[in-house]
C-alpha cells in the first residue's frame, strides 16, 4: 500500500502528525481574542485518576470560605481584613480567607511610584466578582457563595454581614460530603510544585462537583491605603497569587458514590518573587459557578507549600 505523503520541510524532514495537530490547535486557540465565560480548564499540566476505597474515612468538619475582594487603594479594606481574621478566630479557624484584587478596578491599581510596590490584580477575580456582585465598591465580601438572607445578596460590603451566616454554616459541627486532602512536593530547586489533591466522597452526592485550586501568600509587605493614610509597610495575608485551575473550577466528572476518591495532580511553576515559606495551597469544592445563586462551596482546605 502506498504511504500517505507528509508535509515536508527542507526536502528531507517531515512533521510528525501529532506535532502538526498540536501546532494547528495552538494556532487556532491563539487566534481567539477573548476567552468565553465559564470555560473549565486546567492552566498547568497534570493527570487525573479515580478509584473506590473500601475504607471510607470519617467526614471532615466543614470549613467555610470567605472571599474578600479588596484593593490597595481601598481605604476601608484594612478594617475588613482585620474583621475577617477575627471572624475566623471566633469560629475556631474553620473559615478560610481568600483575598483577591480584581483587575480593572480603580481601587486595585498598584502604587507604582512607591518603591517596593507589587501588582496584585487578577483578571480571574474580576470575572468572579462580575458573576456574584456588580457593585464595584470595595471591599466586597461573600461567604461560601450563598445568599445573605438579610440583604438578599451574594456579595456585601461588610464582613460583619456574614457572621450569622457563618454560624448557620458551621452549626453543630456540620460535616462536608467531600473530604479534601492536599499533598505538596517541591521539585527542581523549589522552582516547581507537584500539587496532588484528593477529593473523597464520605456520602453519595448527586451534584456536579468542581474543584478550584489557588496559591496564596501571607506576610507580603506592600503599600496600602489604610483609612486615608498610605501605609508602606502594610502586611497582606491570604493573598491570591495565581489560580492553578480555572477561576470557575475544574469539573470532576465521576459518579460520586460513598468511598469515591478523585485524585488530581498538577505541576505548578512557582514565581521567584514569591516567598514560598509563606505560600499555601487553597483548595475548595463547589457547585458549578453560575448566576442562579446555587454555586455553593461545600468545603475548603489550605496547606502550606513548605
Amino acid at each position: 500500500m502506498k504511504k500517505a505523503t507528509l508535509l515536508k520541510i527542507k526536502r528531507t524532514k517531515t512533521i510528525n502528525p501529532i506535532t502538526l495537530y498540536i501546532f494547528l490547535l495552538v494556532s487556532i486557540l491563539s487566534s481567539c481574542k477573548e476567552e468565553p465565560p465559564l470555560v473549565f480548564f486546567n492552566l498547568y499540566s497534570g493527570s487525573d485518576s479515580t478509584y473506590i476505597t473500601n475504607n471510607v474515612p470519617a467526614a471532615q468538619y466543614r470549613n467555610s470560605l470567605l472571599e474578600d475582594y479588596t484593593g490597595v487603594r481601598c481605604a476601608n479594606c484594612p478594617d475588613a481584613h482585620v474583621a475577617a481574621v477575627g471572624l475566623a478566630a471566633s469560629h475556631n479557624g474553620r473559615m478560610n480567607i481568600l483575598s483577591m484584587h480584581p483587575l480593572g478596578n480603580a481601587l486595585t491599581r498598584p502604587y507604582n511610584t512607591i518603591a517596593g510596590f507589587q501588582d496584585f490584580q487578577l483578571r480571574e477575580a474580576a470575572d468572579l466578582l462580575s458573576i456574584f456582585g456588580t457593585n464595584k465598591n470595595l471591599p466586597s465580601i461573600g461567604l461560601d457563595r450563598v445568599l445573605n438572607k438579610t440583604k438578599n445578596l451574594l456579595i456585601t460590603n461588610s464582613v460583619n454581614d456574614w457572621s450569622s451566616t457563618l454560624d448557620a454554616q458551621l452549626i453543630n459541627n456540620q460535616t462536608s460530603p467531600l473530604n479534601i486532602d492536599i499533598d505538596n512536593v517541591l521539585i527542581a530547586n523549589n522552582d516547581s510544585l507537584k500539587l496532588t489533591c484528593y477529593i473523597t466522597a464520605t456520602q453519595p452526592l448527586s451534584d456536579s462537583v468542581y474543584l478550584t485550586l489557588i496559591i496564596l501568600e501571607d506576610s507580603i509587605v506592600n503599600p496600602q491605603d489604610n483609612n486615608g493614610d498610605i501605609d508602606t509597610f502594610y502586611v497582606h495575608d491570604n493573598l491570591a497569587r495565581i489560580f492553578v485551575t480555572s477561576q470557575y473550577g475544574t469539573y470532576l466528572k465521576t459518579n460520586w458514590i460513598s468511598g469515591r476518591v478523585y485524585r488530581k495532580q498538577i505541576a505548578v511553576h512557582l514565581n521567584k518573587s514569591w516567598n514560598i515559606n509563606n505560600c499555601k495551597v487553597l483548595a475548595f469544592v463547589h457547585r458549578s459557578v453560575n448566576t442562579a445563586g446555587n454555586s455553593e462551596i461545600w468545603h475548603s482546605q489550605t496547606k502550606k507549600i513548605k
